[in-house]
């Protein structure tokens, strides 16, 4: 366990004042979660975040200092539980976005950028997950993705598409997404039909969760690496300065 994470955890563990706000239980909480992640006391770490995330679902306001859900989607990705990981990171998207609290999705900064990649190759929020990225400097590069069966290659616009398509996005979504007009989505997905071999949106988005497996594989190391936990490892008062548009 980092030295600063021990002084800020033994200070917390510590000091309980009666009448405490209840942001400091929630941050001495969170920092307890990561001192068990960190010596790999998983089961004990879960049990603790799911008690949390209970609370921070009804008082949106206590994750000022931190998500329990983000850190179970890290949780999960140490123990190789990378469905569980994506699921859990599903729900807190579609939280945050319910909630209009979308800087919840990245207050942990560049650890979230892992999760947010590997959303958006797996049609989890793609267009939230997107704007996070963005949001956080790290823009999306879309390559050529390569169609075995036909021999086709569609575009990093077409791969664009077929992502927002697959997520079940309308042409009218998909052009406000994308600044361009409804008839341009239209030919795009035209084309995407025709190179994938499919009659229709519905085949066509069965088929892109296939396809985008390529670019899941492609981007899941970066949610191995082992410095993702350190960039959890922050002081409340580098949390507390940390902010997002």
């Amino acid at each position: 366990m980092g030295t600063g994470l021990a002084h800020w955890l033994t200070q917390l563990q510590a000091t309980h004042i009666p009448g405490e706000w209840g942001v400091i239980e929630t941050l001495r909480r969170l920092l307890a979660a990561v001192a068990s992640i960190a010596a790999a006391r998983y089961d004990e770490a879960e049990a603790s975040l799911r008690q949390l995330a209970r609370h921070q679902a009804r008082v949106p306001t206590s994750t000022r200092f931190g998500s329990s859900r983000v850190l179970l989607v890290h949780l999960y990705q140490r123990r190789g539980q990378h469905e569980h990981a994506m699921a859990e990171f599903a729900g807190l998207l579609a939280e945050c976005e319910g909630q209009g609290m979308l800087g919840r999705a990245i207050l942990e900064g560049a650890a979230a950028v892992p999760l947010l990649h590997l959303a958006v190759a797996r049609c989890v929020c793609p267009a939230l997950a997107g704007r996070l990225l963005s949001a956080l400097g790290h823009s999306i590069a879309l390559q050529p993705l390569h169609v075995p069966d036909t021999g086709e290659t569609l575009t990093p616009r077409e791969v664009e598409v077929l992502r927002l398509l697959a997520a079940g996005a309308s042409n009218q979504q998909i052009a406000a997404q994308l600044c361009v007009s409804e008839q341009t989505v239209k030919t795009h997905v035209s084309h995407i039909l025709a190179k994938l071999n499919v009659a229709s949106r519905g085949q066509a988005a069965a088929r892109a969760h296939e396809l985008l497996q390529k670019i899941y594989l492609r981007a899941r190391h970066l949610a191995e690496c082992p410095a993702l936990l350190k960039c959890l490892v922050r002081t409340p008062t580098q949390r507390a300065n940390h902010s997002f548009k």
